[in-house]
């Protein structure tokens, strides 16, 4: 198989990794959490990364997407605070209870 990446530089390949490898630490890190016993709940979509992480990163920053469970690629990628992300997840009080929300640019203000 031959992958030509002419339009693709070191540093995007670079970047494009980083961005498979954060929501696999953050995965990590929530079934350890889950394991103590520190959180109740935690679907976990490990193994479907590069899924999530990418469409996001095909699609363009004004562009919308709309993720449903087991994408925290989408939101990470899109650069979403963990902090807001946690909220939803937690089901923090001072959230809307709904998980209808999407996600435009990094720039741009997250609605959930």
């Amino acid at each position: 198989m031959y992958f030509d990446r002419t339009h693709i530089s070191d540093g995007q390949l670079l970047e494009f990794y980083k961005a498979l490898l954060y929501p696999r630490l953050v995965e990590e890190k929530m079934l350890l959490l889950l394991r103590q016993g520190r959180i109740s709940k935690w679907f976990s979509g490990i193994g479907q990364e590069a899924i999530a992480v990418g469409a996001a990163l095909a699609l363009d920053t004004d562009e919308w997407i709309l993720p449903l469970h087991r994408n925290l690629g989408v939101f990470t990628t899109r650069q979403m605070p963990l902090q807001q992300l946690f909220h939803l997840e937690c089901a923090d009080s001072s959230r809307p209870s709904s998980k209808s929300f999407y996600l435009r640019s990094a720039t741009q203000q997250h609605q959930y």
